[in-house]
């Protein structure tokens, strides 16, 4: 298996600032980085939790770029339900060089930050898997806190993987609702620009509801433009129909690399309902 070299600077406003130049290994030949939904875990070497860049990249000739719509922090546990936390406003902008030059060192730069600023975050360098899919053998070195997530000025080890579109027919039980176990039916289907149409049903002692929800863009969402899909992350707004009427609920999620299963946090009418969802 061939690797290539990756390197990435992040930044974020108010943080403290510094560089890495790393040296890169020899590569026999170029590589080209799979575009779309990607996620990369920053894992502290003091053994606190990862933290995950979930991200949507655009590639051109040497270049990683993804949108602050398209570009979150993310950890397992905290705010959204007990469940997960989230951080956003953060655009990357990286450079991918391919060492080709007979063993010498090619240079790459790249940065993660809030509009507006410069200062860099933290400093990434990984290897490129030759399929393109999934970078490994990385380090980072934080300079702030990850929005409060990691540990000040954390260092440890840096991995990632492409991650696949959310599409197909999802089920399982939400429970923590008012209305007891809620049995979730849902057709999803992701588009090309990462945002999300699904339709089903939810069904809790007797009553059958109709749950829908549209890209974001749309007039209902509320979201100012962000993607549905943000990396292995879906959250969106929607409306349940029932006999009693239509309400609007919201959901944050987090799914496999494959795209099959769906751990999501829905707040709406009946309070705050956590669970499972898996592909069918």
């Amino acid at each position: 298996m061939k690797w290539f070299p990756l390197a990435v600077i992040l930044a974020l406003a108010g943080c403290g600032g510094g560089s890495l130049s790393p040296s890169s290994p020899s590569a026999p030949q170029s590589v080209t980085m799979q575009a779309g939904q990607w996620e990369f875990v920053a894992t502290p070497s003091s053994g606190a939790k990862a933290v995950y860049l979930e991200t949507n990249l655009v590639l051109s000739p040497g270049q990683v770029t993804s949108t602050v719509f398209n570009t979150n922090l993310f950890q397992f546990g905290g705010a959204i339900g007990g469940q997960f936390s989230d951080c956003s406003n953060f655009e990357v902008n990286a450079s991918v060089v391919n060492d080709d030059l007979g063993g010498m060192t090619a240079p790459q730069v790249g940065v993660l930050q809030s509009p507006g600023t410069s200062s860099p975050e933290a400093n990434f360098t990984a290897a490129i898997v030759s399929d393109g899919k999934s970078v490994s053998d990385g380090s980072y070195t934080d300079y702030g806190s990850f929005c409060g997530l990691a540990p000040p000025q954390s260092s440890g080890t840096f991995t990632g993987y492409a991650v696949s579109p959310l599409n197909g027919t999802f089920a399982g039980t939400l429970s923590g609702g008012s209305n007891g176990a809620d049995q979730i039916t849902i057709q999803v289907t992701q588009d090309s620009n990462f945002g999300i149409t699904a339709t089903g049903t939810s069904l809790t002692t007797g009553l059958t509801t109709s749950l829908s929800v549209s890209p974001a863009g749309s007039s209902t969402d509320n979201t100012g433009g962000y993607s549905n899909v943000i990396g292995a992350t879906v959250q969106a707004f929607g409306t349940a129909t029932d006999i009693n009427g239509t309400a609007t609920f919201q959901v944050f999620g987090h799914f496999n690399a494959a795209g099959t299963q769906i751990t999501i946090v829905v707040d709406g009418q009946s309070g705050t309902e956590t669970g499972t969802l898996t592909k069918q």
